[in-house]
């Protein structure tokens, strides 16, 4: 029978990282990589694995994640992120995928649960991931959020969307948290994006128009609003930081810049002084 080996990547983690790894009791290895957690993650996360390995800081986890399949030693990779849990029917369902060999890549609904709730509407259900893969079956992409990758000829298989069956995502805990690594992930994405004024209106009021219209959104009322409106507000912020490095270059000219209209006012205030 093949092995199942689970990767977790994690920085500062220690709130949810025992709910996901109690939930990988039943795969034949746990590598856990780690960034240089000071909240206590590792030593959690020592409880469960000796297989835990430091990498520096990237800012997004796709980079981090080909190190951790490179120190798995099975065939099978369970991947998981720190804020998720695979509930007891979801392993058993994997677990008869392996004996069977049934695919080379596997995708299981996911439930996102944000701001307090699970979202059932705006395209956030059953929001299929990749969970789990053949060594070899897929790529690695070096872009923000684009995930797996299955090479041509592999042989996907999709969980039926059962509840039941579904990866539990505790995904945004509210706007603050939201905000937060919004402002993170856009600056990594901006990088990754060439500037033009028309993706800059188009693309944020298209997010809006498909998670609140189409994938019916304004199901699940203010918080439908709310999220389309955070999405729009996404979207926008990756143009405009991709607009601010291509214009203006970025961090280090508004410091330059800033530096030398602070010497002028200084010297100023000092003449006036005098």
């Amino acid at each position: 029978m093949s092995e199942v080996s689970a990767i977790v990547v994690t920085l500062n983690e220690a709130d949810q990282i025992r709910g996901c790894l109690e939930s990988l009791q039943w795969c034949d290895e746990i590598v856990v990589v780690d960034s240089f957690s000071d909240d206590g993650t590792v030593e959690i996360a020592q409880e469960y694995t000796d297989e835990i390995y430091t990498h520096e800081k990237t800012g997004y986890v796709e980079p981090i994640r080909e190190y951790a399949i490179e120190k798995t030693s099975n065939e099978w990779i369970l991947n998981i992120d720190a804020d998720e849990i695979i509930p007891p029917a979801l392993a058993e369902r994997l677990q008869h995928i392996v004996e069977e060999d049934e695919a080379d890549n596997v995708h299981s609904p996911r439930k996102n649960y944000m701001f307090g709730r699970w979202m059932k509407s705006g395209g956030w259900w059953p929001g299929y991931r990749q969970v789990m893969f053949k060594k070899g079956s897929v790529r690695i992409s070096d872009k923000i959020h684009r995930g797996l990758e299955p090479i041509d000829g592999a042989e996907e298989l999709y969980i039926k969307p059962d509840e039941s069956l579904a990866v539990v995502h505790f995904n945004y805990t509210d706007i603050h948290d939201f905000v937060s690594r919004t402002n993170r992930y856009t600056s990594i994405e901006s990088e990754q994006r060439e500037f033009s004024y028309l993706t800059a209106i188009i693309n944020p009021v298209k997010e809006f128009l498909y998670i609140f219209i189409k994938k019916s959104g304004y199901r699940m009322g203010s918080r439908g609003v709310v999220l389309a409106l955070l999405m729009l507000f996404y979207k926008l912020l990756v143009s405009l930081k991709a607009w601010e490095r291509e214009r203006w270059g970025g961090e280090q000219i508004y410091e330059q810049v800033y530096n030398e209209v602070r010497r002028e006012e200084l010297q100023k205030w000092d003449e006036q002084r005098r």
